[in-house]
């Protein structure tokens, strides 16, 4: 039997089906304690395995893909040296969806594919159909492919329906209700259609522009103290050395050939007073139009792999504590409260 996990693991899912941790921190420290009951509990093969499972589920969550493989394949190693026929399956679900959330469609299909023709086929594993259906089905929602993932979602459903599993038929209409809600809009964006890139000169003044938005949409709401009209003032050459700094990087998020999203940071160097190499995540800004579609996880996907490049040891971002849109957002990345800064204002006499 696994032991309850003593944290709180609830989230929600996004307008992409994604989902979303209510308290990231808390998915860390379930990721952190499975990983020390592993290393240190008197746990038979099932137990292990099980546990490896659910790191691979909270890390993915949290977009630690790496540390996410590593765990599935794990435990499908150890599922198929027990001949758990069960587990196999359930780990092959799980990891199709790390290959899902990537982006690595050819390698999520095809496990899919497997997945479901396994379920079809064999009874000792046929009670988790709905589950390959509706896994399935979110893969090709990620896609774009609204009729395949609608033909999913159906087939999921009606098996729910049959269970009498109110809460797993809620889930499934949602994924239905949405897919239908893009195809009326005739929405086709996909994780792979947009290309991150880096910046150059060409693109000053969309950043620019991008930039005007995040004051006018963040700090204009929370900060009377700032000039918000300081981008259109000062922008161009403020982002005119970040592009030409050999310490910075700028990227932007195209589609359709137009510039959605940007994002800006840079590395610092070990000095006598902060030992270890860094990264700053300085600002980034998507538009509304575009959220809520991974646009803005790829652009910080990107920025940390080139952090990573450069030798980083870690990555800070700031925000207002006010926007927590914005800090739920980055802790779904794997950052973590670390310094508070409080303010008051004086009064004049």
């Amino acid at each position: 039997m696994t032991e309850p996990i003593p944290f709180d693991v609830s989230y929600d899912f996004d307008e992409q089906l994604w989902e979303v941790p209510r308290n990231p921190s808390a998915i860390q420290k379930a990721l952190d304690w499975l990983t020390t009951r592993l290393a240190e509990a008197e746990l038979d093969a099932v137990q292990r395995i099980r546990y490896y499972s659910r790191i691979g589920v909270y890390a993915r969550m949290l977009h630690q893909y790496e540390t996410a493989i590593d765990a599935l394949q794990t435990a499908l190693s150890q599922a198929t040296q027990q001949q758990h026929e069960r587990l196999v399956l359930v780990n092959q679900i799980r990891l199709a969806h790390v290959y899902q959330w990537q982006g690595r469609y050819d390698e999520s299909n095809a496990l899919f594919d497997q997945i479901i023709q396994t379920c079809e086929t064999n009874p000792r594993v046929a009670d988790y159909l709905d589950f390959a259906y509706q896994h399935a089905g979110k893969n090709a929602f990620d896609q774009a492919e609204y009729a395949t993932a609608t033909r999913y979602f159906e087939q999921a459903l009606a098996l729910r329906k049959a269970q009498g599993n109110a809460e797993l038929v809620e889930s499934t209409e949602l994924a239905l209700s949405l897919t239908q809600q893009r195809m009326q809009k005739g929405t086709t964006m996909t994780h792979s259609e947009v290309q991150i890139r880096q910046a150059n000169d060409t693109d000053l003044t969309a950043i620019v522009e991008l930039n005007y938005g995040l004051f006018q949409e963040d700090a204009g709401q929370r900060d009377p103290s700032m000039n918000t009209e300081w981008p259109r003032q000062h922008g161009m050459e403020y982002f005119r050395d970040m592009l030409t700094g050999t310490k910075s990087i700028c990227f932007v998020a195209i589609t359709d050939a137009e510039t959605v999203g940007y994002l800006v940071g840079y590395v610092r160097e070990p000095n006598d007073l902060h030992l270890t190499k860094s990264a700053e995540l300085e600002s980034m800004f998507v538009l509304p139009m575009c959220r809520s579609q991974q646009v803005g996880r790829q652009l910080v996907q990107t920025f940390l792999a080139w952090a990573r490049e450069c030798g980083a040891q870690s990555i800070s971002v700031s925000a207002y504590a006010a926007n927590e849109r914005a800090v739920a957002f980055y802790q779904s990345h794997g950052f973590k409260p670390k310094n508070l800064i409080l303010e008051t204002d004086i009064e004049m006499p």
